[in-house]
């Protein structure tokens, strides 16, 4: 990369790097936000395109600049042009339709990740309200139930909303039917918490142990009604005699 000069245009090493690194981003959609401009910084990083990201423009007035100076604002400018490009390249048709164009790649950074503050925010209501709602009928897989609302908690803490394992983990307790309430009330008098892996644990070993409590249950009920039914049969049969 050494041969080539930021005020020519790119050619050979340069321009595959570029294509190789817009390529490998995966394409800024509705969700991908964080992950898009983590992949997009690195890959101008790695072009050695990123200085337009990381500093504001050099000074313009073109009648003082120093040799040294000129050369900066070029380095800059090409890193921006490129970087603009990059990004643009980077995402769906619909996305970038609805970002406002800026004329520096590092304002057009802050107008994306605006955008999607406010997209996050409204996401975060929605998930927020989903988690608070979350309630285990008793029917369904209790692992599956858990995950799913750790699920919910992982992403309304990578939208910075705060909510500790812990508080998720309390959360699940109380969603549990009355069915759980052994298990609960024993919990509630430990001092330690329990992790995410020993929740999933101790609730499908509950979950076993509730079934064969009413399978036992189930048995006896149909025990009784066989004994009732045959001692009603030999009773008639009696009164026949």
């Amino acid at each position: 990369m050494g041969g080539n000069s930021y005020g020519k245009e790119p050619l050979g090493a340069y321009a595959r790097t570029i294509k190789s690194n817009v390529l490998s981003v995966e394409p800024l959609s509705g969700s991908n936000f964080k992950k898009w401009k983590e992949d997009i910084t690195i890959s101008l990083g790695l072009a050695d395109f990123d200085i337009a990201l990381r500093t504001p423009p050099p000074d313009s007035t073109h009648a003082t600049w120093t040799n040294q100076q000129r050369a900066a604002y070029e380095k800059w400018e090409r890193s921006n042009r490129l970087s603009l490009l990059v990004m643009k390249r980077s995402m769906t048709e619909a996305v970038r339709g609805s970002i406002e164009d800026c004329d520096h790649a590092i304002d057009y950074l802050a107008a994306i990740g605006k955008k999607y503050k406010e997209s996050e925010k409204a996401e975060g209501v929605a998930l927020l309200s989903k988690f608070n709602s979350s309630q285990y009928d008793g029917d369904d897989n209790i692992r599956e139930y858990i995950m799913s609302v750790l699920e919910l908690g992982a992403k309304l803490n990578s939208l910075e909303f705060g909510i500790s394992k812990k508080v998720v983990v309390a959360h699940i307790l109380n969603t549990l039917p009355p069915s759980f309430s052994q298990m609960t009330v024993s919990y509630n008098t430990q001092k330690e918490s329990w992790t995410p892996n020993e929740l999933i644990s101790n609730c499908v070993q509950e979950e076993e142990r509730l079934r064969r409590e009413k399978g036992k249950s189930v048995n006896f009920v149909h025990k009784a009604l066989r004994q009732k039914k045959l001692h009603t049969i030999d009773i008639n049969c009696r009164l026949k005699a």
